[in-house]
């Protein structure tokens, strides 16, 4: 969902470095769903995303959320701490976790 050249500006990787290309797409595709399964919402890049009703192009995803600078930042912040610590070590840090707060979704 973000773009490779972003997360390795995060993880502080050279941008013509491509050794770890498939590890960081890796985490990336794993802190999206990680973030999903966190907030109970579902990513989309954009609202042209979120699958609509073809009749009244009313939104079929009452759980869509769509990116922005906020939720890149939770995800970028999950890749660099998983890139970081690659020996099984990590734990989703507090400051993670409050920077998804704010998405959760609560069915009331």
């Amino acid at each position: 969902m973000l773009d490779l050249e972003v997360v390795k500006q995060w993880c502080r990787i050279e941008i013509d470095e491509s050794d770890d290309d498939s590890t960081l797409e890796m985490l990336s595709n794993a802190a999206q769903r990680i973030f999903e399964h966190e907030t109970g919402r579902n990513l989309y890049a954009a609202n042209e995303a979120i699958p609509k009703d073809p009749v009244t192009g009313a939104p079929l995803d009452d759980r869509a959320l769509v990116l922005d600078d906020d939720i890149a930042l939770a995800l970028s912040l999950l890749i660099s701490a998983y890139y970081d610590n690659r020996d099984g070590s990590f734990q989703i840090h507090p400051a993670i976790k409050m920077a998804m707060k704010p998405y959760q979704f609560y069915n009331v």
